[in-house]
C-alpha cells in the first residue's frame, strides 16, 4: 500500500472533519449571545426577538435539535441546561449555523448590510464560524 493510500485510510477513521471545531452548548450559547449583543446596536430588542424566533421556526423541522435553543420576545437566547456541558454533534452545529443564517436573512430585510456589520465588528472566531455560509 502506498503512503498516501495508508494516510487516506487513517483519515477515514476520523469521526468528524478535521476543520470543524468542537463546541459545547455553553460555547454556542455564548457565541449566540455575542451576536445578539452586536445586533442590539442595530435593532430594537422586540424586532430582534421576532427575527430570532422566525428564523428558529424556519429550521426546526429540518434540525429538531435546534429546539434545545430558544429566543424570547426580547432576543435573549437560552438553551436547555443539560446541553451546556455536552459536546454538540455536527448535525447540532449545522442546525444552529442555519438558525444564525436565517436570523441574518431576517435582519437583512431591514438592513441590507447587516452581515457586513457583523463581520466588521470585533467578533470572536467562534461567532465568525457561525456567520459563514
Amino acid at each position: 500500500m502506498k503512503e498516501h493510500e495508508r494516510l487516506n485510510q487513517i483519515l477515514k477513521t476520523v469521526e468528524r472533519p478535521i476543520d470543524l471545531p468542537i463546541f459545547t452548548g455553553e460555547m454556542v450559547l455564548a457565541t449566540l449571545q455575542q451576536i445578539v449583543s452586536i445586533s442590539n446596536d442595530h435593532f430594537g430588542k422586540l424586532a430582534q426577538g421576532n427575527y430570532w424566533r422566525k428564523a428558529h421556526d424556519r429550521v426546526i423541522d429540518k434540525y429538531p435539535s435546534v429546539r434545545s435553543f430558544s429566543a424570547d420576545h426580547f432576543g435573549k437566547i437560552s438553551c436547555d441546561r443539560d446541553l451546556l456541558e455536552r459536546e454538540l454533534t455536527d448535525a447540532d452545529i449545522q442546525g444552529l449555523r442555519l438558525w444564525v443564517q436565517k436570523f441574518i436573512e431576517e435582519c437583512e430585510r431591514s438592513n441590507r448590510n447587516f452581515r457586513d456589520i457583523l463581520h466588521n465588528s470585533n467578533i470572536s472566531l467562534s461567532a465568525t464560524y457561525f456567520l459563514e455560509t
